[in-house]
């Protein structure tokens, strides 16, 4: 049963979202680049924000990170809200400016205090992984929680992770639970995933092997990697189903060919043993190398025993 992955992964990365533009049907995206110059000559402050994302994107005009450096900076100097993230986002990473992570928070941090989502999720990742700004998990967690009460479902997600694990806020399984089940609700394939595991364990619910199927099973219909290891491993054992070990093989071997390390155990085992599958050591063997190799410890164990290596 695969638990929480906890917070964002440690690459130190803002959170970005890919945006998206307005456009006017029947021109080209040439003409529209055009259209919004002239607009953004005329310091209108929504043109000189399209003409930046233009010339981020190379649409309708030659890639030229340095001008959308330029016309983000002008787009926030005239008023346009949405333009800090973007302007923090080229000094985080050095895209068209030096790369500077004090101005790149300077500027999500106003952006977010406007309400701008994108600027308050890239807020929270500075105060976690202290870029541009000491680090503080509980500042980390007041802002995915203001996101969270705005009602983004991944935001809830983190914030439970927060309240089960106790980073930044006082650990609260009874919270934690409660910010999963919201989550899930909003159709956040992770969160299912998690209200599947606390009804399995009987923690803070009781234990209940038929809806830690059913989340786990939610979970894998959105293709979530765990929620198929989750789906194999209540075949395996019967687990809220019908005990099945070729549904179980099926399951793990959808999540295994998905990079799941320990879905690459489970199927070396499976063809190892014959179970779900017809026995085939040297596949099983080809399994645990594959989860090995990954990094996952039972599947290392299993070639250490064999004086194999990976």
């Amino acid at each position: 049963m695969i638990a929480c992955a906890g917070l964002l992964a440690a690459n130190a990365q803002v959170n970005t979202t890919t945006k998206t533009t307005t456009q006017t049907s029947g021109t080209t995206d040439a003409e529209k680049f055009q259209n919004y110059l002239k607009k953004a000559q005329a310091g209108d402050s929504y043109a000189m924000y399209e003409v930046a994302d233009a010339y981020y994107f190379g649409r309708g005009v030659a890639k030229n990170h340095q001008e959308a450096f330029k016309w983000w900076k002008k787009a926030v100097e005239a008023g346009e809200v949405f333009a800090m993230f973007d302007l923090g986002t080229c000094y985080y990473y050095g895209e068209g400016t030096t790369q500077n992570h004090q101005e790149a928070f300077k500027w999500f941090k106003k952006g977010a205090e406007m309400g701008d989502m994108e600027a308050m999720y890239a807020v929270a990742d500075c105060y976690y992984y202290g870029k541009g700004v000491a680090k503080n998990y509980g500042e980390a967690f007041n802002w995915r929680k203001k996101l969270a009460d705005m009602g983004d479902k991944e935001a809830m997600y983190l914030v439970a992770c927060c309240y089960e694990d106790g980073t930044g806020v006082t650990k609260n399984l009874p919270e934690a639970f409660k910010w999963f089940k919201k989550s899930a609700e909003a159709k956040y394939a992770q969160a299912m995933n998690e209200v599947g595991n606390f009804y399995y364990e009987g923690k803070v619910v009781a234990k209940n092997n038929d809806e830690a199927f059913k989340w786990w099973k939610k979970a894998a219909d959105k293709l979530f990697p765990s929620g198929i290891y989750n789906v194999g491993y209540a075949y395996f054992y019967g687990y809220g189903v019908a005990k099945d070990q070729q549904e179980a093989f099926k399951w793990w071997k959808k999540a295994a060919e998905m990079g799941d390390a320990t879905a690459m155990n489970e199927l070396g085992w499976c063809y190892f043993l014959g179970e779900g599958v017809a026995k085939d050591e040297i596949e099983g063997i080809k399994w645990w190398k594959k989860g090995a190799a990954k990094g996952d410890a039972n599947a290392q164990k299993a070639l250490k025993d064999r004086n194999l290596t990976w």
